[in-house]
């Protein structure tokens, strides 16, 4: 509390003499304004859901400001407690979604709903702290990308016959985080494996979107799955690789590796090494 009170003295200080923009305000009005959110929540009984996501808006924003701005923002936003209180929320989050929604949908479709909300609110801490050298992963990156991308390709099939669209925006959203994840921890595939998974992946979603505009008049006549849904769905699972590729600026390994899916899938590790640096 102390060092919080001396952050805000210093910050009231340096704005009222330079009048620029403190990162270590934004911070405290950030952490501010989410305390007001939660007292408000739970005087005026909002519900879990409404208290947790209203406290997120008002507070990450304010204190991504900060990160931003802030030449060493570690010294003020500890990486380790960030992730702590980012997974209490989304955890939070997810638990109030779910309970919210279970009444008025199926167990699956409340179960996707309540995942896309605290991949929402749990991604933005754990960013900032895998970023800045926090490692509590008990998994190797290259573990953590391939479950990653198999638990997002699940939560969007799961999606298809509930939620298509968020279902297809957390798949993608889970799968690119562990790839990503893996690149920042020094792992990036080779440039042959991003073209298998880019065939594949345009593979799978030209196949669920003419699933969806061609076969599924004979799947069911109940009109209650949109084929534009599923389109939507294969044109993100198509596309996610560039997604990735757009995001980590097209790194890759040198290590060459075999055409044959089989010995691909069996050594996937072997195809993931550290990516090389380039001069100039």
């Amino acid at each position: 509390m102390n060092n919080a009170f001396y952050h805000l003295k210093i910050a009231v200080c340096m704005s009222a003499s330079t009048n620029q923009y403190v990162p270590e305000f934004a911070v405290l009005v950030g952490v501010f304004l989410g305390l007001t959110a939660i007292i408000s929540g739970i005087v005026l009984r909002w519900g879990l859901m409404a208290t947790v996501c209203v406290c997120a808006v008002g507070s990450y924003p304010f204190i991504a400001f900060g990160v931003v701005r802030d030449t060493d923002p570690t010294t003020t936003i500890r990486p380790r407690w960030v992730l702590i209180i980012g997974t209490v929320i989304g955890i939070l989050g997810a638990v109030g979604t779910f309970r919210a929604t279970l009444g008025g949908q199926r167990p699956i479709a409340a179960t996707i709903s309540s995942l896309f909300i605290g991949f929402i609110l749990i991604s933005p801490p754990a960013g900032y702290a895998a970023s800045y050298g926090v490692n509590i992963n008990p998994f190797s990156p290259q573990m953590t990308a391939g479950g990653c991308l198999v638990i997002g390709l699940g939560c969007m099939f799961a999606g298809l016959f509930s939620l298509p669209l968020i279902g297809a925006l957390l798949g993608a959203g889970v799968g690119v985080s562990g790839v990503v994840y893996a690149t920042a921890r020094g792992v990036a595939p080779t440039q042959q494996t991003k073209r298998r998974i880019a065939i594949i992946s345009g593979a799978i979603g030209t196949a669920v979107a003419l699933i969806g505009t061609i076969g599924m008049r004979s799947i069911t006549n109940s009109g209650h799955i949109n084929s534009g849904e599923w389109i939507f769905v294969g044109a993100t699972i198509a596309l996610t690789p560039s997604v990735y590729a757009a995001l980590t600026g097209g790194q890759t390994s040198r290590q060459a590796s075999s055409w044959p899916f089989s010995k691909w899938w069996v050594h996937i590790e072997t195809t993931w090494e550290r990516p090389e640096k380039h001069n100039g």
